[in-house]
């Protein structure tokens, strides 16, 4: 086992805005759905999106698909004194 140095950060930057990349796609019996997972990077939000629905040939495969991306804004809660 290896102990670390333990060290003090005298600032910690937290950004306020970030973005995320989800997928919208169009299935025959449900229309347009969302996804329900974000991502970092529009490469990761479409792998795992073409992962869940490689072999799906029913009625519920996706016709169409995009990527898109969230401008998201981070609450930050301030610590109560």
């Amino acid at each position: 086992m290896i102990e670390l140095e333990a060290t003090k950060a005298k600032k910690a930057t937290i950004p306020k805005r970030v973005k995320r990349f989800s997928v919208v796609y169009y299935t025959e019996s449900m229309g347009w759905e969302n996804t329900t997972m974000l991502f970092t990077t529009p490469e990761s939000a479409l792998e795992n999106f073409l992962r869940m629905y490689k072999d799906s040939d029913s009625s519920y495969a996706p016709k169409f698909y995009k990527v898109y991306e969230l401008d998201l804004e981070i609450p930050i809660i301030s610590p109560s004194k």
